[in-house]
């Protein structure tokens, strides 16, 4: 899908298209990827539950490590 940038104020801004399914005022975590960026919704409270990630460490493959190391 392509979107077009749009001049709000004096930042440059993106409307976002519905079918995304994001809530006016939610908070996202926006990300530079090489040339790409990367907007990720804001879970507040998601590590606040310590048992929620057991065996998680144990899950995560060489590919996902390599797919996190992209953006550095």
């Amino acid at each position: 899908m392509r979107a077009t940038l749009q001049q709000i104020g004096d930042q440059v801004g993106l409307v976002i298209p519905k079918e995304f399914n994001l809530k006016v005022g939610q908070v996202v975590e926006l990300t530079k990827m090489s040339q790409s960026l990367v907007l990720t919704p804001v879970e507040d409270g998601l590590f606040d539950d310590e048992s929620d990630w057991e065996g998680f460490r144990d899950s995560v493959s060489d590919e996902d490590d390599e797919w996190d190391q992209l953006g550095e």
